[in-house]
C-alpha cells in the first residue's frame, strides 16, 4: 500500500450558474428556463408560499404550533415550540426543518433572521440553513448554542456563500433538548431573508487534516466555519464542504473533480 502525507489548499470561491437555453418557438425566439422564486418568507403570520415544517426523527412530532398570543410586536400570528422534559416519552427533543415545495434562489441575500424568547434562559442548541429534511443537503450550515431570554431579541444566521444557494429548499431548520432534564417553551416570529448591512467580514477555516490513503481512494473533507461579525460580534458557522472551493497544490498526488470531491492518485 502506498502512503502519503498532503494538504488541501482550500480556496472560496464564488459559484456561478450558467442556464442552459432549452428549446425554441416556432419564430425561432429562445426561449429560457423559468427562474427559481426569490421569496424571502419562512414564516411572517403565516407559513411563506409552498412552506412547511417536517419533524426530525426522534424528535417531539407536534412540537411546533401557530400562536396568536405570544407574538413579535404584536403581530397576528407566531410560532410557539414545546421542548419536551427528558423521559416523557414522546420524543427526546424538540426539532425539524422548514422546507420549501419549490425550490428558491437565495443568492441575493445574506442572512436568514427571526426573533424569539423563551420561557427561561436557555441555549438554542442549534438553528441553521440548507437542510431540506432528505439526508441529501450538500449546503447545510448551522449556528450553535444562540442564548435565548425571556424576551424578543432579533437572531441573525449568516449565509456562509450565498451565491451557490440558487435553487434550495431547506430554509430554515433548528434543534433544541431538555436543558438539565427540564423542557421549555420557545417562541419564534418572522422568519425571513434579509440582505443586511450588518453582516460582514467572513473568514473561512477548514481544520487541518493529515490522513494515510491507497491510491484512488476517496478523500472525506469535515465541514468547515465561516466566522462573521454580526452587529460588530463574531459569530460562528459550520458550513458543509459544498460551500468552499477545493484546489489540489499537486494534483499527480491528489486530483479534485468539479464537484470538489477528492481522490489520492498518486504516491
Amino acid at each position: 500500500m502506498f502512503k502519503k502525507d498532503f494538504s488541501l489548499l482550500i480556496i472560496i470561491a464564488l459559484a456561478v450558474s450558467l442556464h442552459g437555453l432549452v428549446g425554441c418557438s416556432d419564430n425561432d425566439n429562445v426561449v429560457g428556463p423559468a427562474p427559481f422564486p426569490t421569496d424571502a418568507v419562512v414564516f411572517d403570520d403565516e407559513f411563506g408560499s409552498t412552506v412547511t415544517f417536517q419533524a426530525f426523527s426522534g424528535s417531539k412530532l407536534d412540537a411546533v404550533q401557530l400562536d396568536q398570543v405570544n407574538t413579535y410586536a404584536n403581530s397576528a400570528q407566531g410560532l410557539v415550540i414545546t421542548v419536551p422534559d427528558s423521559g416523557v416519552g414522546e420524543g427526546s427533543y424538540a426539532g425539524g426543518a422548514f422546507t420549501s415545495g419549490v425550490a428558491r434562489d437565495l443568492s441575493g441575500y445574506n442572512a436568514l433572521s427571526f426573533y424569539a424568547k423563551a420561557s427561561r434562559d436557555v441555549s438554542l442548541n442549534v438553528a441553521g440553513i440548507g437542510n431540506d429534511n432528505t439526508g441529501t443537503s450538500i449546503y447545510t450550515a448551522e449556528a450553535n448554542n444562540l442564548a435565548l431570554t425571556t424576551s424578543w431579541q432579533k437572531y441573525t444566521i449568516p449565509l456562509p456563500l450565498a451565491a451557490n444557494l440558487t435553487a434550495e429548499q431547506g430554509l430554515f431548520y433548528f434543534s433544541e433538548g431538555p436543558e438539565g432534564g427540564v423542557g421549555c417553551t420557545i417562541w419564534i416570529d418572522e422568519v425571513l431573508f434579509e440582505n443586511l448591512a450588518t453582516v460582514t467580514n467572513p473568514r473561512p477555516t477548514i481544520e487541518t487534516q493529515t490522513v494515510d490513503v491507497e491510491i484512488c481512494e476517496a478523500i472525506g473533507v469535515s465541514n468547515g466555519t465561516v466566522t462573521f461579525s454580526v452587529d460588530g460580534d463574531d459569530l460562528v458557522m459550520s458550513a458543509m464542504p459544498g460551500y468552499f472551493t477545493f484546489t489540489s497544490s499537486n494534483p499527480g498526488i491528489v486530483s479534485i473533480a468539479a464537484d470538489g470531491s477528492a481522490t489520492s492518485v498518486g504516491v
